[in-house]
C-alpha cells in the first residue's frame, strides 16, 4: 500500500462499482443471474456495529473520521 490522493482513491471506487455493473449486466445476459446481486448494499442478519466501533473499523482502513458540520 502507497498512499493515494482522496481523488484517484474515489477514482478506483467509481471504476470498481462500473465494473460490478457491467459485469451484472454481462452474467445475466448470458446466465441469467446477477453475481453482485442489486447492488444497493448488505447488512447481513448480524447485528449492526455501534457508531464507536465503525469508527475505529473505518480508521483501521485508513478512511478518515469527519465529525457532522466538518
Amino acid at each position: 500500500g502507497k498512499a493515494l490522493p482522496d481523488a484517484e482513491m474515489r477514482a478506483g471506487l467509481r471504476d470498481a462499482f462500473d465494473f460490478c455493473e457491467a459485469f451484472n449486466e454481462f452474467v445475466f445476459g448470458a446466465g441469467g443471474f446477477r453475481p453482485f446481486g442489486q447492488l444497493r448494499g448488505f447488512k447481513g442478519r448480524g447485528e449492526a456495529l455501534s457508531k464507536e466501533t465503525t469508527r475505529w473499523v473505518l480508521r483501521g482502513m485508513g478512511i478518515p473520521h469527519k465529525a457532522p458540520g466538518e
